[in-house]
């Protein structure tokens, strides 16, 4: 009798179990929703582990390296969902009330496009990630970095073509902002959707940053050259003798990187000895064509026997002297025969992206470039092979039309005298933000669908200008390039201030 009650009740299990799992796997439409809706996927195996009975101090430090990498993933996150991570992230740095489980539920509300495990390349593993000899951080000093902390990883996200089969090539874009800063918003990230037009596979490089060394950096780019040849190889993509990358300012130094120092069959054993060499490492390094816009310079020195075709591109005025430095960087890869093009556009500064609209100190000829840039790749496929250029460019500087209208700013900054007298109002209020703390002069209009904000942060004049819509803004310029993704957050504090808005 015990025997068969034992029984019964396994087969009550088994059916239970069954229908579970006809209920958890719909049919149709229904199953395909089901799959979308989980498929934002994995990146809970990426993040810290939160809890609301963790002290105040913890539960920050966790939840900023949380942000800090969901950062690093923009590109694969929904932006209103991410926008709701950042605030979360502000508000735990305020300590606000409540701030531990809105920081969780906006955490837990992360929608991606895809996959971390599908559209994400790290570098290096954690424990064979290599740094400069003698270089050591304590956790404190990584996690008081602008935009990493303790545990990140450099990474490539993938942008792919729906067909990757079909790219004629396939770009590493690297953002500027020194060594200090990725300016993504103004640069790698719009390159995406230009050069994925253009036809080509896009990753966006997640470089290192400060404390981290210069040679840290021209590991990572190193590394990440490496790993999309050898995947473009794997994965059997197209345009595998189109290799490029392309980087702008600080960014430019770090395509520049490998060409001057850790070019061809180098390994990052030249800087790092206790680093171990893998597969990947035995990858070819060079690539075809590199593009350093705005920035960038080419050792005297450089021993390198397989320097790739360039594109270089920069302002007339940029206050950076790019124009120069690109120049002598041309005059010197014609002096050794290496195919180059340089384009200086006039009335243009520096910061200008791949030209597109409402770019820092762009003119409308600065988008122009990347189509430039498009045709001169197709003109160099397989240059890192040895194989002659299709067609060889002219060796010669092109000079575009004087600009048409420089963006619009002010024509100096810092000033009440110099804001136009559009914005009727202004009010002064304190802030935290992402940067962190600062004291906010806010302009606007007299029916609050503009916004002038200034302040100081990274020892530096920031100004943001923009428009507002239904309570969501819309940046048209940013001084430095770094501001637009705290922009929204700043307006509804102006709004929401004490301070009242006062006549100018």
């Amino acid at each position: 009798m015990k025997k068969l009650l034992v029984m019964l009740l396994a087969a009550i299990m088994v059916m239970s179990l069954f229908s579970i799992t006809a209920m958890a796997e719909p049919a149709g439409e229904a199953a395909e929703e089901e799959i979308k809706q989980a498929d934002p996927k994995d990146i809970g195996d990426y993040l810290w582990e939160l809890s609301t009975d963790m002290s105040d101090e913890d539960f920050y430090k966790y939840s900023q390296r949380n942000y800090k990498f969901v950062q690093s993933l923009e590109p694969m996150v929904d932006a209103d969902t991410f926008h709701a991570l950042y605030v979360a992230s502000v508000h735990a740095k305020q300590k606000k009330d409540g701030y531990k489980e809105e920081f969780m539920t906006a955490q837990e509300n992360l929608i991606l496009t895809q996959s971390v495990a599908d559209g994400v390349y790290f570098l290096w593993d954690a424990d064979n990630m290599p740094c400069l000899d003698g270089e050591e951080f304590t956790e404190e000093e990584l996690d008081e970095g602008v935009l990493d902390s303790y545990g990140f990883i450099p990474l490539l996200i993938k942008c792919l073509l729906e067909d990757p089969t079909q790219a004629k090539g396939n770009i590493i874009v690297v953002s500027g902002g020194g060594m200090t800063n990725r300016s993504n918003s103004g640069e790698a990230y719009p390159a995406i959707e230009v050069f994925n037009n253009l036809g080509y596979n896009v990753f966006v490089l997640q470089r290192r940053i400060r404390p981290y060394s210069d040679e840290d950096i021209f590991m990572d780019m190193q590394r990440s050259i490496r790993m999309v040849r050898y995947y473009a190889e794997k994965e059997g993509w197209g345009g595998q003798d189109m290799i490029a990358d392309c980087g702008w300012s600080g960014g430019a130094a770090t395509v520049m990187g490998p060409v001057n120092n850790l070019y061809g069959d180098l390994n990052p054993t030249k800087y790092c000895s206790t680093y171990v060499p893998d597969e990947i490492d035995a990858v070819n390094s060079d690539t075809d064509v590199t593009m350093p816009i705005y920035g960038g310079h080419l050792d005297e020195d450089c021993e390198n026997p397989n320097i790739p075709a360039m594109y270089m591109c920069a302002g007339s005025e940029d206050e950076t002297g790019a124009a120069d430095h690109i120049q002598e960087v041309y005059n010197r890869l014609v002096e050794l025969g290496i195919p180059a093009r340089i384009d200086i556009f006039e009335g243009a500064g520096h910061g200008f992206g791949v030209g597109q609209e409402g770019a820092l100190k762009g003119t409308e000829e600065c988008a122009l470039w990347p189509g430039y840039a498009d045709e001169f790749m197709m003109a160099n496929k397989g240059h890192s092979t040895g194989a002659a250029p299709a067609e060889l460019p002219e060796a010669d500087t092109a000079q575009v039309p004087e600009a048409i209208a420089e963006d619009a700013a002010p024509a100096e900054e810092g000033t009440d005298g110099d804001i136009p007298a559009d914005y009727t109002q202004v009010k002064v209020f304190d802030g935290t933000y992402g940067f962190g703390d600062a004291e906010i002069t806010a302009y606007t209009n007299d029916d609050q669908t503009a916004f002038y904000l200034t302040w100081e942060a990274f020892d530096e004049n920031q100004i943001l200008e923009g428009t507002v819509e239904d309570g969501i803004v819309d940046v048209t310029y940013d001084l430095t390039g770094f501001m637009t993704g705290d922009a929204q957050l700043i307006w509804d504090d102006a709004v929401a201030s004490a301070q009242e808005w006062v006549a100018r």
